[in-house]
């Protein structure tokens, strides 16, 4: 069994939606829970009546509108009186036992499953707390139902809410299912469970379900008043179809609503924005991508979706739609390695050009640090470096603040590869800072200069080592020398037998 709480302003507009069902023959009101009449007896201002009236007992609670839905396994045959039995089990054991509600079974999906309409008011006035009742009792009671009545148990609450949203991943079809119906399910789940930061980043979200969200040309009424529908697209995204409207839809996904969710996602998904770009360079380093249609279709099988914004002439931005961690990110989100430009860059023929020389710096890099003298200090460290070539540059780094990456000089910057992690970790307790590398390597571009027209009195590596030096004036004592990583060049000691 899976069950979903939710909470709203409009016990009206929950009753509503379960009694268009019922009008619609793909619904039936099963029971009615401490009223004066039989379900069947009572007429829906009855039924509205005393769930409204008991929330008028305490004006100040204004989500006081309680919607659960009940799923149970397709392949379980459930009859009305076993379906009203779980639903008073349920309700007691999370605190609503002595609560007025009403159990609607529904026939619309390939499942069995109930809805059910009460509300956190009681007579008194005092509101049922619903602070984590999802976490803290609707989960206890979700599996002592299950061994009580005999019920196919969901294994995890990741599995939990797979199963409640796999209507939702069909696409919507205008024409072949209730547009409003089908709109309105994608729309509350998408809002409910991805963390998008802009009306665009929604959109890319939305039109994977052949659904849009528009508000209007700038200049117009409906702009300029916050105004937002959403309509259904045909094959080629163009909108069909009689638009809703926003503040039609349960949830209310409106766009001043959306707008304050925008800034709280900006943080919500920064925890996702590492592991998206973990993907997106394992995907690109594992094969060789011929274009961009082949990046697109690779990523998906990682179920990373990619929307390419484009004109006639050019790719001018991408954005990201991680559907594993429900987080959307552009490419200006993830960093300049990860725009439109850069990511077309790094696939095709170009691609495959600098993965080659991100292969041949990685190796330089390897051999150059193995055989650094140490006993020289920091600056005839770096030295023995720039004298085979090599330069140090910095990169934003999530964790430390920058990182360094080296390559050969004459080698693109975006196939600079990361050292061994025990000479990076040297060089930041030397206070080799980003700043000090910058002009470091000014200072060796202008030796090369001053060497070509015969000017240079010193070797670049003599030149190298007395800037750093005259840099670290203040810094007396070098820190000690890393462990370098020897990988398979390492020697095995052998040892000798005890006879």
């Amino acid at each position: 069994m899976v069950s979903k709480f939710v909470t709203g302003k409009s016990i009206k507009g929950a009753l509503n939606y379960n009694e268009k069902k019922v009008a619609e023959g793909k619904a039936e009101l099963l029971h009615a829970e401490k009223y004066l009449k039989d379900a069947a007896q009572l007429s829906f201002s009855e039924r509205l009546f005393r769930l409204e009236h008991l929330a008028e007992m305490n004006e100040r609670i204004k989500t006081n509108c309680v919607h659960i839905s009940l799923n149970f396994d397709p392949s379980e045959t459930l009859s009305n009186e076993k379906l009203v039995s779980i639903a008073q089990a349920y309700m007691d054991k999370v605190g609503f036992g002595g609560q007025p509600f009403l159990v609607y079974r529904h026939t619309d999906a390939g499942h069995p499953h109930v809805h059910i309409v009460s509300t956190q008011v009681q007579a008194n006035g005092i509101p049922i707390p619903l602070h984590n009742i999802g976490r803290d009792k609707s989960e206890k009671a979700r599996k002592e139902i299950e061994k009580i009545f005999g019920l196919v148990p969901a294994a995890s609450k990741k599995q939990q809410q797979q199963s409640y949203l796999q209507p939702v991943a069909e696409k919507v079809t205008y024409g072949k299912s209730e547009t409003k119906a089908a709109v309105s399910n994608v729309v509350r789940a998408v809002v409910r469970d991805y963390k998008f930061s802009s009306l665009a980043e929604l959109n890319a979200v939305l039109n994977q379900y052949n659904i849009t969200a528009y508000r209007g040309e700038e200049g117009t009424a409906m702009f300029e008043k916050k105004g937002l529908v959403y309509s259904v697209l045909d094959g080629k995204g163009n909108k069909m179809g009689v638009p809703i409207k926003a503040s039609s839809i349960y949830s209310k996904p409106t766009l001043p609503r959306l707008e304050r969710m925008f800034e709280n996602n900006k943080e919500r998904k920064l925890p996702c924005r590492q592991r998206l770009k973990n993907i997106i360079d394992k995907t690109v380093g594992a094969t060789f991508i011929p274009d961009k249609q082949a990046l697109k279709d690779e990523l998906q099988k990682q179920n990373i979706s990619v929307v390419y914004r484009q004109n006639e002439t050019m790719v001018y931005g991408i954005t990201y739609i991680d559907n594993g961690a429900k987080a959307v990110f552009t490419g200006s989100d993830l960093g300049k390695e990860y725009s439109a430009k850069r990511m077309l860059e790094r696939i095709g023929f170009d691609g495959l050009t600098m993965m080659e020389q991100q292969i041949r710096n990685k190796q330089l890099t390897d051999k150059a640090t193995r055989s650094i003298l140490y006993s020289r200090g920091i600056g005839g460290a770096i030295a023995s470096l720039y004298k085979q070539g090599l330069r140090i540059k910095t990169a934003p780094d999530e964790k430390e603040g920058y990182k360094y990456l080296f390559g050969h000089r004459n080698s693109s910057e975006y196939s600079y590869c990361e050292a061994d992690k025990g000479f990076c970790d040297w060089l930041r307790r030397n206070k080799i800072s980003p700043s000090l590398l910058n002009r470091l390597n000014k200072e060796a571009e202008k030796y090369l200069k001053d060497e070509k027209s015969s000017s240079a009195t010193i070797s670049i590596a003599q030149h190298v080592g007395k800037f750093i030096q005259n840099v670290l004036a203040p810094v007396p004592i070098d820190m000690p020398a890393p462990v370098i990583n020897q990988g398979s060049e390492k020697k095995k000691k052998r040892r000798r037998p005890n006879w």
